[in-house]
């Protein structure tokens, strides 16, 4: 069998295993209830989407916490989660299970309090980069004598995602997870298969409302009018360009840049001296993935 069982519906995102206070929980779902005939219990809130909310559980059947998504369908219209958490599913499916990439359990479709709801479970992280990154905002030492490393271990999490024929599209901190020690990625919510929108259901009409990108991380062809269907891997490479920026820039920003010359000017600012060994090499590699034009890259 693998890493996903199919229960009734579709699949994705993930979330760290720390409890952040969710006030505003729209499910009314909180600590010590059960779901799914007590399959789950639930330890707390971790956070909470558009469409769904994020739930520390222990599952009875698994015996080990996970981090449940569970998707809330407006209005009663269960399919509009379904056809969501469908599409993460395929993407999931697709790559098949790997070290890098955070694993996806079950999913399964249920009521309640009178609401239709979706519940997929997940492996529960230890924590984000951007968690990574705001403890280690104020060392600029540590950023860059790591930032190499953890460079590489970025590209090791792309490499199993392309190789599946899949472009992510949401690439950033919040995605790259770790559990115990090893980064995976997570939330294929804008992922795209088959490396052109026109292999895709989803009609140009529709492009920019399916993909939910995150600016600065965006790569310029998906922010342009003119290059919709050009939807490549060149495009998870500028975000992890743009990543790799945060972590070895002094104010551990994504940059802020007027025109892509400044921005390559930017990243040779960041070049060590004398230009020899890891850190000079990660940044050659990074002001690359910064090119503006894709087959650049």
């Amino acid at each position: 069998m693998s890493n996903l069982e199919w229960n009734s519906g579709s699949a994705s995102q993930c979330y760290m295993s720390h409890r952040i206070p969710d006030p505003n929980n729209p499910l009314g779902i909180t600590e010590g209830d059960e779901l799914l005939d007590g399959r789950y219990r639930i330890h707390g809130p971790l956070g909470r989407g558009g469409f769904a909310a994020v739930l520390h559980a222990h599952d009875n059947l698994r015996l080990h916490d996970v981090a449940l998504k569970v998707a809330h369908a407006p209005n009663g219209d269960a399919e509009v989660a379904r056809e969501a958490l469908r599409h993460e599913l395929d993407m999931y499916t697709a790559i098949g299970s790997h070290p890098h990439v955070l694993r996806a359990y079950d999913l399964h479709c249920a009521s309640w309090r009178g609401a239709d709801l979706l519940f997929l479970s997940m492996e529960c992280a230890d924590g984000s980069l951007r968690d990574w990154l705001i403890e280690n905002k104020d060392d600029y030492a540590a950023r860059r004598a790591q930032g190499p490393s953890l460079f590489a271990q970025i590209c090791q999490v792309i490499s199993p995602i392309h190789r599946a024929n899949i472009v992510h599209l949401d690439v950033k901190p919040e995605n790259l997870l770790f559990v115990r020690g090893v980064l995976k990625i997570a939330d294929f919510g804008a992922s795209r298969h088959g490396y052109g929108l026109e292999k895709q259901k989803v009609s140009l009409t529709d492009f920019r409302h399916a993909l939910v990108l995150t600016p600065p991380y965006a790569a310029p062809e998906l922010l342009s009018a003119g290059s919709v269907r050009l939807i490549h891997p060149q495009a998870d490479v500028f975000s992890i360009g743009v990543i790799m920026f945060e972590i070895l820039s002094r104010d551990c920003c994504a940059p802020s840049c007027t025109g892509y010359e400044e921005l390559h000017d930017r990243c040779m600012e960041l070049m060590p001296r004398p230009p020899v060994g890891p850190l000079a090499n990660a940044v050659r590699v990074m002001a690359r993935c910064l090119e503006e034009t894709q087959w650049l890259r």
